[in-house]
This record gives C-alpha cells, structure tokens and sequence, in this order.
C-alpha cells in the first residue's frame, strides 16, 4: 500500500542533497568566529572559569558546597541599559562535583517566525527554508547532569498563537530570522539553523507568511564549521486545513562531521508524521 509519508521525506532529502556542493563553501565564507563554546570543564574548589559567548559574559565559581553563577551581557540588549546589570544565581550542591558542562539548547516554547517577505508557492512547486532560532546555554554539574541553569543568549518577545484566548498556545516571536537564503540569517555559535522543506501538493497556490517551530521536539547537532543545526522539518499541503508535519531524521543531508550536542526536551520519534500535535506549525494561506 502506498505510504503518502514517503513522498514528502524523499523529496524533502532530495532538495537538501541538491545544495550539498553549495552550503560548505556558503558555511566557511559567513565568518571566521567558529570556535565552539560547548563542552565539559573542570573547575577546581576556590576556583573560577569565565566564558565570553556572544557577547555575554558568564563566570562560574566553585565552593565546598555552593556553585555562583555570574552573567551579564557586555552590550545594551535592545538599547536597555538595565539588561547589562549582572544577573547572580547561588546554588546548593552537595558533595564535590567539579566537572561544569555547557551546551547549547533550544528555548521552551513553540517558536512563530515571521517571514520578512511572505513567498508564494504554486501549485506542484517546493522550497527549501531556514529558520535562524537563539539558543539557550545550558549550564550542568556532575556526572547526573544537573541542571543549574539556561541562560538565553537573546531575549524573545512572547506572542500568544491561537484561534481565541482560550485555543492556543504561549510562544516566543521572532521577525527576520526565516529566509530561503543562509546568507541573510543570523548566524554564529549561538544560533541554530533548521532547514524546512515546503512542498505544495495542491492544486492552488499558497501564500506562506510565518512558520511556527516545535523547538522542544527537536535535537542540535554541531557540523564541521561548529555552526548548530536541527533535525529537518518537512511540511506538505495537499488539501487539509493543515500541513502533514514530519521531522527528518537527522539534520541537513549536506553536512559533513556531525556531533549530537543536545536532545529534545520532548521526546517525538524522528520520522512520524505527527499532524495533531503539530497541526499548525506553519501559517498557509490560499491564493485567492
């Protein structure tokens, strides 16, 4: 019996194979900042450790039975002045555990991005987009991995994604970060790039204006350039209200040397179509 699941996944693949020979080199001229920040230190007691990630300073120190974590951005944060004032944490921690790891991950909530240019998709056509996401740094001890904290490297707008006030859900909001090209996005060590795949199966036209990202559900791999990635996203139209939403196994198929660093917070097999659950992820409108 034919799977209509296939279909989108092949051709979601085929598209990201077609850029394999561009996206290295479009990878390596971007910029020269590549060095990771990720990683697990150790932190001797009556010590300190500083990082400089993007523009935020963190400082960790370590006592008998106490962690003080110590961050402030070294920039105004959209010209507030009051965001640079250091923001200090004291945690309980019993026993020794000098081992500190940092990672990046994904914020919690659902991500609405905003299309700079709405792009208009005709009948049979499919394109290939980026969403450019802020992550988080998590910061955790020991060999259990405790959590101590998620330091946001940019602070999202929150936006409500819902057919009332009673039908929805609570999200971050985004403008400027979704384009099909890399070179207008975002990027760096601290931002994490998903490739989309939209495939309009119908017989009309579809005008997208913003995509929505289930950010909880995905993973983040690192590449050869220590740039940050997730898995792929297809999303195909056929006739429904909604899309058929999948996650791609694995990230971008034209990425060499890859590194998982962080799982999803949800837990949502990769290749399974998941329409309920993600039944509005993307803002389709037809062409009238």
């Amino acid at each position: 019996m034919w799977n209509w699941l296939k279909l989108p996944i092949k051709r979601a693949q085929q598209l990201a194979t077609a850029q394999s020979n561009r996206l290295p080199a479009l990878l390596a001229d971007l910029d020269n900042e590549h060095t990771p920040w990720w990683g697990t230190f150790i932190i001797e007691e009556d010590q300190s450790h500083f990082w400089n990630i993007a523009k935020h300073i963190i400082c960790l120190d370590r006592y008998n039975h106490e962690w003080h974590i110590t961050h402030y951005a070294d920039h105004p944060v959209d010209n507030d002045v009051a965001k640079t004032k250091p923001n200090m944490k004291t945690f309980a921690s019993y026993g020794t555990h000098k081992s500190i790891n940092l990672s990046p991950t994904l914020p919690d909530r659902t991500l609405l991005c905003q299309l700079e240019r709405p792009l208009y998709i005709p009948a049979g056509e499919e394109i290939l987009i980026y969403v450019s996401t802020p992550a988080w740094i998590k910061v955790e001890i020991g060999k259990q991995d405790i959590v101590l904290d998620e330091i946001a490297t940019h602070v999202l707008s929150d936006t409500w994604c819902g057919k009332n006030t009673l039908e929805g859900e609570l999200c971050y909001a985004s403008r400027n970060h979704c384009s099909s090209r890399l070179e207008e996005l975002p990027h760096g060590t601290t931002q994490v790039l998903t490739p989309i795949t939209v495939i309009n199966r119908s017989k009309t036209f579809l005008l997208l204006k913003a995509v929505r990202l289930p950010l909880p559900c995905l993973s983040i791999f690192s590449d050869g350039f220590n740039y940050l990635w997730t898995e792929q996203l297809s999303m195909c139209y056929e006739h429904d209200e909604y899309p058929q939403s999948t996650i791609i196994k694995g990230p971008h198929k034209a990425l060499k040397d890859l590194t998982l660093l962080t799982t999803p917070r949800v837990g949502i097999s990769s290749g399974v179509s998941f329409k309920k659950f993600l039944n509005s992820f993307t803002a389709f409108t037809r062409n009238k």
